[in-house]
């Protein structure tokens, strides 16, 4: 395929595919949804199936990716692991459904487009450009085959001209971009009565026996939660020992094998080309490229005649530059031609699925064998080896400790004597305040799993990343149990004195919004309530030195009567509440710039409203059927 049509001439910017949090599926592909029945089934979609392995595959690559965006700031205690699931069901719903729907109503995508798609993908380039070793290397590492990966990108582009069709067509009016920024940039001139719950902290009188009735009121929300102390044993990649140094033989043998792939930089051509499309009259097409072709032998400029007449976008601004390609890299007719013709040599009007070529080929590099003797192909071929050996290695031991774990389930001492290595225990663990190791959710799913927790027995191996096992057993485990009185009593103090406090509060923040309402000056009916008064003049939609819930109720109120304020209460996430006055309003006069800019930004939200609501349409042609709630992890 031609870079330059890889580049630009479809037209649309092609998505990153691997990177962060990308669309579960993006690794799943159609091939997924073909499993047997002993995969039990989560979901439905038409006459596609979602199973449980291609949930747990999905949640475990969303996770491992949300864990590497947040890194320190992730926070497994405030992660609810059942709501992460079911947005990723929901996401896998919705892909299967667009899946279907698009194929049904023939959208294709041909192996230029895929081949162009794979090109652009970052994860497969090297130095900015496309590197088949590199790809293959990187499915080999993630267990894919460049067909079944193929295939996967293949839907995955079908699916997104369904998507651009609505996603590209959005359009928003110049008046209607302008009305948005007027708001957006408005101005309300406001003050406000502010009363926070501490003032009245210290004032709130708890007695014993309200504390008792509290108590017996709500025993059950002062349960101590579960909890369980585990043994474990880790199996890591990393902490294996090396391996010994190959037999330079055995080198050579690896040498040989990846030679031609590994270590042979194919050969190159440089090239130029001008593209002239079909159109409505293939003939006549061809006949324009055959008058060019002659204008070219004739002298003509190419780089003029290619500014001119050539439809490659990607390359017509560059003389019909396409840079170095290899083989592999062009449609087929293309490509042959390129590679039969000598350097300076123009090719004869040339039929791709794109159009007619004219083809020049400027310049050749001979392939070059990077030889067993250079110092870095050892260097490499040594890592190779190692790397394989460990893997390898790292294999065996699994599955040894798989089976040695099922096979002495109570007891993971012969597992950790047959493979070297050491039972540790954890400190205790709830299911929701983990942290280490253990701040995988498959983790502390296994611990609190019925096999460790009720039979008492070793866990089955989890997967903590590439590389890693764990095997797991109950040391000690503690039930959900009613805490004492006097384990909750100050607990219980606290929230009373709190109620109290904020009753306090909105007794005297109505006390002001009344008077102000009635007419008072808000200032002097604060100073009567002893509330704090701020005179905030005029502030805008994001004015970080006010409050956002006092922004809020500013910006919601309608605009005030002349020689009148608009007065609003509103209660601030801080559990303060505030009595807010709107004093006048300022519209905005946005510069053409700003609109430019708001126009896109509404064109964008338009679009992905009508895609919305489009994907509501294609769910209602199919039959949805969520077979079992995706939740594996009781809430605690």
């Amino acid at each position: 395929m031609l870079q330059a049509i890889r580049e630009k001439f479809i037209g649309w910017a092609m998505w990153t595919l691997i990177g962060i949090i990308i669309v579960p599926f993006a690794f799943f592909g159609i091939e997924t949804f073909r499993t047997g029945d002993g995969d039990p089934q989560v979901a439905k979609v038409g006459s596609q199936r979602i199973t449980q392995s291609q949930l747990s595959a999905a949640y475990d690559q969303r996770l491992r990716q949300l864990q590497q965006l947040m890194g320190d700031k992730f926070n497994p205690s405030e992660f609810d692991q059942n709501k992460f699931r079911e947005a990723i069901l929901k996401d896998l719903v919705q892909e299967s459904l667009l899946r279907q729907f698009v194929s049904e109503r023939g959208f294709r995508a041909g192996d230029a487009q895929v081949a162009q798609a794979l090109q652009e993908i970052p994860a497969f380039q090297d130095k900015g450009a496309f590197s088949s070793d590199l790809y293959r290397a990187r499915l080999a590492n993630m267990g894919y085959t460049p067909e079944r990966f193929e295939t996967t990108l293949r839907e995955s582009l079908v699916s997104d001209q369904l998507r651009d069709s609505l996603v590209l067509t959005a359009f928003e009016t110049d008046q209607a971009a302008a009305q948005s920024l007027r708001l957006a940039q408005q101005k309300r001139s406001i003050s406000y009565a502010l009363l926070a719950p501490e003032r009245f902290r210290a004032q709130a009188q708890v007695t014993d026996a309200q504390i008792r009735a509290r108590y017996d009121e709500r025993k059950t929300s002062y349960l101590a939660p579960e909890r369980i102390r585990v043994a474990y044993l880790e199996l890591s990649l990393e902490a294996l020992p090396k391996s010994a140094t190959p037999d330079i033989e055995v080198l050579k043998a690896m040498y040989e094998t990846e030679k031609a792939t590994r270590y042979t930089r194919p050969e190159e051509r440089q090239a130029r080309h001008i593209l002239i499309p079909f159109g409505a009259d293939k003939a006549a097409a061809q006949k324009q490229a055959e008058a060019l072709a002659a204008k070219l032998k004739n002298g003509g400029d190419f780089s003029a005649l290619t500014a001119a007449n050539s439809f490659d976008t990607g390359s017509k601004d560059k003389g019909g530059s396409l840079g170095w390609v290899k083989r592999g890299q062009m449609v087929a007719p293309f490509e042959k031609t390129l590679f039969d013709m000598g350097k300076g040599e123009l090719s004869a009007p040339v039929e791709t699925e794109f159009g007619w070529h004219l083809i020049r080929l400027d310049d050749l590099r001979d392939a070059q064998v990077r030889p067993f003797d250079d110092a870095e192909v050892q260097r490499e071929l040594m890592d190779t080896y190692r790397a394989r050996e460990s893997e390898k290695r790292f294999q065996e031991l699994s599955e040894k400790l798989e089976t040695l774990a099922f096979e002495s389930p109570g007891s993971l001492d012969p597992a950790a004597k047959a493979l070297g290595l050491s039972v540790q225990t954890s400190d205790w663990l709830t299911r929701k305040s983990a942290e280490g190791l253990f701040a995988n959710a498959k983790l502390i799913e296994a611990a609190f799993s019925e096999d460790v927790v009720k039979n008492s027995e070793n866990s089955r191996p989890v997967s903590t990343e590439p590389g890693k096992i764990v095997v797991l057993r109950k040391q000690e485990y503690e039930a959900p149990r009613a805490r004492p009185l006097a384990e909750v009593e100050a607990t219980i103090r606290t929230e009373l004195v709190n109620e109290a406090a904020l009753a306090a509060v909105r007794t005297q923040a109505e006390a002001i919004l009344s008077a102000a309402r009635k007419g008072q000056d808000l200032q002097s009916a604060a100073a009567a309530h002893s509330a704090e008064f701020r005179n905030a003049g005029a502030i805008g939609r994001a004015q970080e030195d006010v409050p956002a819930g006092v922004r809020a109720a500013a910006f919601a109120q309608a605009r005030p009567k002349a020689g009148a304020a608009s007065v609003v209460q509103a209660e601030l996430a801080n559990g303060a509440i505030a009595i807010v006055s709107v004093n006048a309003v300022q519209d905005a006069t946005p510069a053409d710039a700003s609109l430019a800019q708001e126009a896109q930004r509404s064109r964008d939200a338009r679009a992905g409203a009508e895609f919305a609501a489009y994907r509501g349409y294609i769910e209602a042609q199919y039959k949805v059927k969520i077979s079992a709630p995706p939740a594996e992890t009781p809430a605690p």
